[in-house]
């Protein structure tokens, strides 16, 4: 008997035109948990029309985006509220679903991260008993 559920989520992606966005999230949110974080956090951002995202202060984890356009790969960096050290982001945006996901490496475990629309997450809710 299998005892654990894989599941997946794909989107083709296509370049931005230019003055286009690559995701539509001209207002959204970016949350992380996982990762050794005591809780999930979560940041307001917006992506412009250049594709450069904003956080919304107050910004205490001193999170920073970049996408590039041409793969619709996006990275980043947070300061771990634990460590006190800069931590990386990687992701991926999905430009069907309308969201972005991705990881960072916490100091003993892996962390999710999740870009898009607050009523999205989680994108894969867990199942109750």
């Amino acid at each position: 008997m299998l005892t654990n559920r894989l599941e997946v989520l794909g989107s083709r992606y296509q370049p931005p035109g230019r003055n286009e966005r690559a995701l539509d999230l001209a207002s959204g949110v970016a949350i992380r948990e996982g990762g050794g974080l005591p809780e999930p956090a979560t940041n307001g951002i917006a992506l412009d029309r250049s594709n450069r995202f904003a956080v919304e202060p107050p910004n205490p984890d001193q999170l920073e985006l970049s996408l590039k356009t041409s793969t619709g790969l996006f990275e980043g960096r947070i300061r771990s509220p634990v460590t006190g050290r800069a931590v990386v982001v990687k992701g991926v945006v999905l430009q069907k679903p309308g969201v972005g996901g991705g990881f960072f490496l916490g100091p003993n475990e892996t962390g999710s991260f999740y870009l898009g629309p607050a009523g999205r997450f989680p994108l894969f809710p867990m199942e109750q008993p």
